[in-house]
């Protein structure tokens, strides 16, 4: 598919454009784990995020680790949060995706946001059960 992808951004689609869902192509190659056709999107040098979600916070949510590495190494919105709020730190620590917490936090994630509902991270993770998640979320919050 990324060939294919890759094709299309030549002849000018936008990887911008949104289904019915609000969904655009890049979020979910993001969401479904395809890191090839999501590197496609990275090096056609367009811009890949609008408001609302984002690519790094499908990658981050379903926790596919090198996706989230990609985006991030290519610029992606660290912080970018969602229309409740969340960030991708909240939404890999929610899910307990410890590798995707740790690249977001070695690459500058705020633990200290809150959602919609004055919720942070580590309260996300605790939430669901992941102690440790929340630990390393605590200790990275406490060294800023």
């Amino acid at each position: 598919h990324a060939d294919t992808v890759a094709l299309l951004l030549k002849f000018r689609a936008s990887p911008l454009q949104r289904n019915l869902m609000g969904d655009s192509a890049p979020m979910l190659a993001a969401l479904r784990g395809h890191r090839e056709v999501v590197r496609a999107f990275i090096a056609s040098g367009r811009p890949l995020e609008a408001d609302g979600w984002t690519p790094l916070m499908y990658a981050a949510f379903e926790g596919h680790d090198g996706i989230v590495a990609d985006l991030l190494a290519a610029g992606a919105t660290i912080d970018a949060r969602a229309p409740n709020q969340a960030t991708p730190l909240m939404l890999a620590a929610r899910n307990g995706h410890a590798r995707a917490v740790d690249l977001l936090l070695a690459a500058g994630a705020d633990p200290s946001l809150t959602n919609d509902r004055g919720q942070s991270a580590a309260e996300w993770a605790l939430e669901n059960g992941n102690d440790q998640i929340a630990t390393r979320i605590r200790s990275a919050a406490g060294k800023r």
